[in-house]
């Protein structure tokens, strides 16, 4: 069996044991960033004499490149590389930046979720209600490292009843964006992920909710939608890390989907009783 994942840090060491136990170790993993990348950049190599697969192969390459955070082109890669081991001096600095880079990218989202956060309070009064933390430093390194698997965002209580908690979230997902979702929760703060649990709750929520803009019934929430301003934070070249490191053009982004918020959860909140 071959467990194929984006990249190589994707599966967990104790989650690698598991496997190899249930498969009796007949298993391998590869990556696209990798091994299907090098499979593909061979299989060109194969197709000069036809020409419509070759230009699907390609566009193919480019589309894992991309995926994975290595659309540089190869001339680029090897300018650099050779710039980098043209000294000692360069190598240093190349390894110094590798290493700061991951903490950048942790400050840059932080700044983002702060800056949300503290927006959505002074100017609209929405105080976060803590459910997990989603938007510790190790939350969002969990986030960078594992993908859209993990997700990180700010919770806000919009009712507090017996037997159950209506929770407006922000969130972010690595693979789709920024979403809002209205959830329920139980006394215990454990997310009601089945409408079966308490059907007549779930279908008010999602009933109100869905009369707003762009909102729909989701597998584990009463209602979801992508944020207008619909952030990706990936390893993309030009992603929207880049925008959010321009402080004026975080700053728009972030007053546009705080006012995006409000508008929402004070909707939602005339109509719920």
């Amino acid at each position: 069996m071959i467990l194929l994942t984006l990249f190589d840090h994707e599966l967990s060491e104790k989650d690698e044991k598991e496997l190899g136990e249930k498969l009796e170790g007949n298993f391998i993993h590869i990556t696209y960033r990798e091994q299907i990348r090098d499979w593909i950049a061979e299989c060109i190599k194969e197709t000069a004499q036809k020409p419509l697969l070759r230009e699907a192969l390609v566009m193919y390459k480019n589309l894992v490149l991309k995926l994975t955070g290595q659309s540089y082109s190869e001339g680029m890669v090897r300018e650099m590389k050779d710039l980098i081991i043209k000294s000692r001096g360069n190598l240093e600095n190349a390894l110094h930046i590798a290493e700061a880079l991951p903490e950048a990218r942790i400050e840059i989202q932080k700044k983002f979720w702060t800056e949300l956060e503290y927006i959505l309070k002074k100017e609209f009064g929405l105080e976060t209600k803590n459910l997990e933390g989603r938007v510790s430093n190790s939350a969002i390194k969990d986030y960078d490292m594992y993908g859209s698997s993990k997700e990180i965002g700010l919770p806000y209580l919009l009712k507090d009843k017996e037997g159950y908690n209506v929770v407006f979230w922000v969130t972010g997902n690595k693979s789709y964006g920024i979403a809002f979702s209205f959830s329920l929760y139980d006394d215990s703060n454990k997310l009601i992920s089945d409408k079966k649990i308490m059907p007549e709750i779930w279908v008010q929520v999602s009933s109100i909710a869905n009369q707003l803009e762009g909102y729909f019934e989701h597998a584990v929430c009463p209602a979801n939608k992508w944020a207008l301003e619909n952030l990706k934070f990936t390893f993309e070249e030009n992603n929207d890390e880049f925008k959010l490191v321009d402080d004026s053009t975080r700053e728009n982004i972030i007053k546009e989907m705080a006012k995006e918020v409000y508008k929402d959860i004070n909707s939602f909140k005339k109509a719920f009783k």
